[in-house]
């Protein structure tokens, strides 16, 4: 990174850099340097975005609902009617604003829906581009958990895939769709629903190649079959393996930790003497050695997913 950045004096040649720099820190789970790239660059395209230090619950909340009521005053039809973003530095503001939202998650709560409002607020502004679905989905995500407001969200979540449709983005369709199913019909559907439907997204995933979110997919669908008892538990977990070895290969850290966590408790549950961790590659030898990364790097989604994993062996025992 350092070294194309000192060949090229202008800023916008070295965005591409430097999101690809932020992306590879985040994956590793090094979250402190993958922020401060994101602060430092949104900074650089002009972007007034609140320092950590300023983040506080009043201005989330009156950032939110003053995104809200410009998002209201349009209609689906009219938001897919915008025209497409042509301004350089607000495009990749929003590739950046993308980028960093799954790991807002684990930053602070008020993060991610900053993030997000700052994403449609770009999008009414200035038009569309692909990552506005995601914009849009990401607000939709916030406003169900700050205001339970399930129906209302509906067609915007539509408008989202539409948006999509618009650009041909067909091979980016399965992220939208994991989180759409996966984060907000979980909230809404039983959850014996899900078990379909993750595995679907999974599927179209690696129909697209994408690895990260055909893994995110079957660890979520793992997790469902546990819950709700409806299938037998060695059916999946060869695949257990498999995407580990595919995370590893991608060095998709925090995600290969993530399925390693799913299979660790499957073959709990089966009796299995079986170790996942067993793999050539693999930093860490046992799930507590990956708990003490994932809370000293403060990715909270991990160290979530592994004390729920946990709660959940005891308690079928």
């Amino acid at each position: 990174r350092d070294l194309v950045i000192s060949h090229t004096d202008e800023f916008m040649d070295q965005v591409k850099c430097l999101h690809i720099s932020i992306l590879n820190f985040a994956l590793a789970g090094k979250m402190k340097e993958a922020l401060e790239i994101f602060f430092s660059v949104i900074m650089k395209l002009d972007e007034e975005f609140p320092s950590p230090s300023n983040f506080d619950r009043s201005l989330m909340i009156s950032t939110f609902e003053a995104t809200q009521n410009e998002l209201n005053k349009r209609s689906p039809e009219d938001l897919l009617n915008l025209p497409k973003m042509t301004d350089k530095k607000k495009q990749w503001a929003m590739i950046f604003l993308d980028a960093i939202f799954p790991y807002a998650l684990s930053h602070s709560p008020t993060f991610p829906p900053l993030v997000a409002s700052r994403m449609v607020a770009l999008s009414l502004e200035y038009g569309l581009v692909k990552e506005s679905a995601f914009g849009l989905n990401e607000f939709v995500y916030c406003s169900v958990c700050i205001y339970h407001n399930y129906d209302e969200c509906n067609h915007w979540m539509k408008s989202a895939r539409l948006v999509l449709k618009k650009f041909k983005a067909d091979a980016i369709v399965p992220k939208l769709e994991i989180s759409q199913y996966l984060l907000l019909s979980f909230l809404q559907q039983p959850i014996q629903a899900l078990i379909a439907k993750s595995f679907e997204c999974r599927q179209d995933a690696l129909a697209v190649g994408d690895i990260e979110h055909a893994t995110f997919g079957a660890c979520i669908n793992y997790e469902t079959i546990v819950i709700t008892g409806t299938h037998h538990l060695r059916s999946v977990e060869n695949d257990c393996t498999v995407f580990s070895l595919e995370t590893l290969r991608l060095n998709q850290l925090p995600l290969l930790f993530f399925n390693l966590s799913v299979h660790n408790m499957i073959l709990h549950l089966i009796g299995s003497d079986k170790d996942p961790f067993d793999i050539a590659g693999v930093p860490f030898k046992n799930e507590n050695e990956i708990l003490v990364f994932a809370e000293s790097s403060n990715v909270h989604f991990l160290a979530n997913a592994i004390y729920m994993h946990q709660v959940m062996v005891c308690y079928f025992f």
